[in-house]
């Protein structure tokens, strides 16, 4: 499919035609012509991209997935918090140090804590639908099950853990002491 919008750049507006095909590119570049316009191709259908102009070229990246639950839940709120990008396109880092009163929300296990990676803020997507995540396990694939909050356990008081996202092929997670 090939969709239409315009983005505006240091006083310009540029009229963007993005071709959204299915493959695993998640990087694509294009250059305005004199009209303003140009084409942005190798998109993946179903990802968040975000636009990024310099000069007149443009950068499309894939948007970072968001962390929300028991692992950033802050003054009785939900918090979205990014994932860090990685050297690797379309792989993904979360790091937060546990404490035993996370388990206390979004019906956690007792040594663990339940969440939700999502493609945005305010957005209630997950890419895991119960999963069970353990430290130092391998990866676990996304699963379709009907709940929707994965869970880590395993974890221990005060000890950091890195979580790895790697949305290149079926989205899949870990879970690694630091």
């Amino acid at each position: 499919t090939t969709e239409t919008l315009t983005i505006w750049s240091e006083g310009t507006y540029y009229n963007v035609e993005v071709e959204a095909m299915n493959d695993d590119a998640v990087k694509a570049t294009g250059d305005a012509s004199k009209e303003n316009k140009f084409t942005i191709t190798n998109l993946t259908v179903g990802l968040k991209y975000r636009i990024v102009m310099k000069d007149l070229s443009v950068t499309v990246e894939m948007c970072l997935p968001y962390m929300v639950g028991a692992i950033n839940y802050k003054d009785g709120k939900n918090v979205f918090t990014e994932f860090a990008a990685t050297e690797t396109p379309g792989v993904y880092t979360f790091e937060f140090t546990y404490k035993t009163s996370m388990s206390s929300y979004w019906d956690s296990p007792a040594n663990g804590v339940a969440f939700k990676v999502t493609p945005g803020i305010d957005d209630w997507n997950a890419f895991f639908k119960n999963a069970e995540l353990t430290v130092g396990g391998g990866f676990v694939e996304k699963d379709t099950g009907s709940a929707d909050n994965a869970v880590i356990t395993g974890l221990e008081d005060g000890e950091t853990y890195i979580i790895t996202l790697d949305l290149t092929g079926t989205a899949k997670a870990k879970v690694e002491k630091k």
